[in-house]
């Protein structure tokens, strides 16, 4: 498992590069498997990899392609009000164009 070798990357990298790789990898897995994905997210959370607002937008974001009906899409918009917003620090406004591109 690629997620395996991040210890590695943060010992071989400075500042915050293997966040991003964390990230990153968290969306492929997502995009390729969200059930594999949210694991892999639960995992990174466990482990102290990933913080919780970015493993949460990036979960978010995988979702939303899959809201197929409004209860579905009214269900990721509360997500992302009650829970998402909540722990959030930053402003992610592409995330908000998607989802109101969603709706």
């Amino acid at each position: 498992m690629v997620a395996a070798r991040l210890p590695y990357l943060e010992e071989v990298t400075e500042g915050r590069t293997y966040r991003y790789a964390t990230e990153k990898i968290l969306r492929v897995a997502l995009s390729w498997n969200l059930a594999a994905g949210r694991k892999l997210l639960s995992w990174q959370l466990r482990e102290g990899w990933i913080e919780a607002p970015t493993g949460l937008r990036a979960l978010l974001a995988a979702c939303l392609p899959l809201a197929q009906t409004a209860t579905t899409y009214v269900r990721l918009v509360r997500f992302y009000a009650e829970l998402v917003l909540l722990l959030t620090t930053e402003a992610d406004s592409e995330l908000l164009e998607k989802i109101l591109a969603t709706g």
